[in-house]
């Protein structure tokens, strides 16, 4: 059944409905790899259409909810954000247009079929835990897809051929450039989650959050190689988007692997 009320339903129709409309002039200027002011003010207004609609829900139930849709929402809404505060230093219109569309879909997913899963978050630690794991998701969502982007554009510049976004790129050592400074937020995000999850979760080893715990270790030491063989090997190209998909895959697996089967697959209530 779905939790939200019937405000946070027609707030999250308003915002899907904002996120394509914020599309819509990019696609139909294809052929700039700038996006103008329309698609980002668009994009903002869908974004705070976005917030209101978890904000709603956290007084409505008093709290947020850890379901698989209510959870992909979230991080869905911190893709977003991060993204339109990107394009304050680097504008990238083959960026927005994906994030725009993911983020409606996600938000009209969880106000139709989320279902409210309370998060025990009553202490300012646990809540920094929190904060900081989904955070850190969303960063490395956003990682995951500037590391498409990349390999997209290196393999256009190989064969000569590049489509009309691509084509109005940055270099690719600017592009590297931002990804490897996004995956150091990463890093540091997810590793202030593993710190504050040791110090306030009680139960981190047990069954139930292990393959979490795990996932998100390796996925965290993934990363931390990546930017060590940066450092030190100056590491680029196909395999910094390699490692960057594989950390993201491993995330994944650990963030919403389970949520995924209890909540979709079970259909757990």
């Amino acid at each position: 059944m779905p939790h939200s009320t019937t405000a946070a339903l027609a707030l999250a129709c308003f915002a899907a409905l904002a996120y394509v409309a914020a599309t819509a002039p990019l696609l139909a200027n294809r052929s700039s790899g700038v996006p103008g002011r329309t698609p980002l003010l668009i994009g903002a207004l869908a974004a705070l259409l976005h917030a209101a609609v978890v904000v709603s829900d956290w007084f409505a139930h008093g709290g947020l909810s850890s379901s698989f849709f209510d959870a992909v929402s979230l991080t869905a809404l911190i893709v977003v954000v991060v993204t339109l505060l990107y394009q304050y230093s680097q504008r990238l219109a083959a960026l927005l247009a994906p994030v725009y569309i993911s983020a409606a879909i996600c938000v009209a997913l969880a106000a139709g079929f989320g279902h409210y899963s309370p998060i025990n978050a009553e202490s300012p630690g646990m809540l920094t835990h929190v904060i900081t794991a989904i955070t850190g998701y969303g960063l490395l969502c956003l990682a995951a897809l500037y590391a498409l982007v990349l390999s997209s554009a290196e393999r256009g510049l190989r064969k000569g051929r590049q489509g009309p976004w691509l084509s109005a790129l940055p270099a690719l050592d600017s592009l590297e450039q931002h990804l490897f400074s996004l995956l150091l937020a990463t890093w540091l995000t997810i590793g202030v989650s593993i710190v504050t999850g040791m110090l306030y979760v009680d139960n981190l080893l047990q069954q139930h959050l292990l393959h979490k715990t795990v996932f998100t270790l390796v996925s965290w030491i993934t990363l931390a190689a990546l930017l060590l063989g940066r450092h030190f090997y100056g590491w680029r190209g196909r395999t910094a988007v390699r490692w960057t998909l594989i950390a993201f895959v491993l995330l994944a697996l650990g963030f919403l692997g389970s949520k995924f089967v209890l909540d979709v697959v079970l259909n757990r209530v």
